[in-house]
């Protein structure tokens, strides 16, 4: 099966707002490494575009607007551009 950890909500959003049935995957977060600190990157990160937001978003979460080409947060409302 397939092993999920951080979209446990999003996983019961779809089955709740869009009918779907999820058979053979498992909530387990045991070999998952989420820092709770400083991320340091000392060369370059690079964030492939997308047309549109993600559908299911999390305070804080970025992505690169392949559209507007901006850089793209989520404050907990709604999509903001970083500049």
């Amino acid at each position: 099966g397939i092993n999920y950890c951080n979209s446990e909500t999003e996983r019961q959003s779809i089955i709740d707002n869009f009918g779907w049935t999820i058979n053979g995957d498992e909530l387990n977060c045991t070999d998952v490494c989420i820092p709770t600190a400083r991320v340091t990157i000392t060369d370059v990160m690079n964030i492939t575009p997308r047309a549109t937001a993600p559908s299911f978003p999390s305070k804080g979460d970025i992505y690169m607007n392949s559209t507007t080409n901006k850089l793209m947060v989520y404050d907990g409302t709604t999509w903001q551009a970083c500049w």
